[in-house]
């Protein structure tokens, strides 16, 4: 894979996950969860095909880093759910 694509895909999540942290500081879970995070699930499970079948060792490392990323990006989602849970338990 060239490396212009690699950039292009490197910086596509990083845009996803920097409107995940967005949507949480605007309190916004519809986005976090609906958009974002399907989203990134989505593109997960077609890095995954892509891994099966792909034979580069540098893309390889590459679409592992971005799963990485995405498991970060579905602990964020679940802290958060977390935190919102316990908000509104509080009186």
């Amino acid at each position: 894979m060239a490396k212009s694509r690699r950039h292009s895909y490197g910086q596509w999540l990083n845009d996803q996950l920097d409107l995940y942290t967005i949507a949480a500081s605007r309190g916004d879970a519809f986005w976090q969860e609906e958009e974002i995070m399907k989203t990134l699930t989505y593109k997960e499970a077609a890095v995954d095909r892509y891994i099966r079948s792909e034979t580069d060792p540098e893309f390889k490392a590459l679409l592992l880093t971005i799963a990485e990323k995405i498991t970060e990006a579905q602990t964020l989602v679940e802290r958060e759910r977390s935190r919102a849970a316990e908000a509104e338990h509080r009186p």
